[in-house]
């Protein structure tokens, strides 16, 4: 497993693995999901707009998944 910050800039320390995904602790999940409600992923997309030709929207439906279960 290796740690690094979710979307690069949030301040939330995620493990990463190449078989088995993403891993969140405790309150990391929620902490996620909150900086991608707060706009973090448009702060990033617009920091880099050519960056990437196809946008990864990984941290959307991480949090419209995380909402189906989280009220």
């Amino acid at each position: 497993m290796n740690r690094q910050n979710f979307l690069k800039r949030s301040g939330v320390i995620v493990d990463t693995c190449l078989h088995h995904g993403t891993w969140f602790d405790d309150d990391e999940a929620r902490r996620a999901g909150e900086y991608v409600a707060a706009g973090g992923q448009e702060t990033e997309d617009d920091a880099k707009p050519a960056a990437r030709a196809t946008p990864l929207n990984g941290a959307q439906l991480l949090f419209d998944t995380l909402s189906k279960y989280v009220r």
